[in-house]
């Protein structure tokens, strides 16, 4: 993939997930901020190793749920 594919491919995925995520973020931490602040880092850490991993939402619901 060039690197103009992989950025598409990145916020397809961002943006697929992203709300429903913070709202079961928030379930942990009871707080919209810092839902915010972490679920972002779950999806950059998934895309960082996202060939090594199992598939996307199973692993970036365990990482969100891993959050203090």
């Amino acid at each position: 993939m060039d690197s103009f594919t992989d950025i598409e491919s990145f916020n397809q995925l961002f943006n697929e997930y992203y709300s429903p995520y913070i709202r079961f973020a928030q379930g942990y931490v009871k707080e919209k901020e810092t839902a915010e602040d972490f679920v972002p880092e779950a999806f950059a850490a998934y895309w960082e190793h996202r060939r090594e991993l199992i598939p996307e939402r199973f692993y970036l619901l365990t990482h969100v749920s891993h959050f203090p």
